[in-house]
């Protein structure tokens, strides 16, 4: 057999993209339904210090054990911040995916982030 099987295969299937903006918008409405959407006005701090957000999180109490942080562009600042916390993922919400956001407990996005991602879900 000159072409045989391989030994990996390639499990991924393309999906539309109006598919994927429905699936994301499922899910977000989903975790609003929950009570695990959460939108913060911005994630300035006096000092970009991992305690000081690991103290917000804690202020939330809202039983939940992991967190997607969602940020708008211009907000660099909170990838430093957060990448010593465990159990949180932090990314650009023009990145967002329905298994990012389905794989943690609650989301928590900045108003930037809530305008990024209402600008990418209506787009037809």
């Amino acid at each position: 057999m000159t072409f045989g099987p391989l030994s990996t295969r390639n499990y991924k299937s393309k999906i539309n993209k109006k598919t994927r903006r429905l699936a994301l918008k499922m899910c977000l409405t989903d975790k609003l339904q929950d009570g695990s959407l959460l939108i913060a006005e911005n994630f300035s701090f006096a000092e970009p210090k991992t305690k000081l957000f690991a103290g917000f999180l804690k202020k939330l109490s809202t039983g939940k054990k992991s967190f997607l942080i969602l940020t708008g562009a211009d907000e660099k600042n909170v990838y430093r911040i957060t990448k010593n916390i465990q159990k949180v993922k932090t990314m650009r919400a023009v990145d967002a995916n329905v298994m990012e956001v389905l794989l943690k407990q609650a989301l928590i996005m900045s108003k930037t982030a809530a305008q990024e991602i209402e600008k990418n879900l209506s787009k037809k």
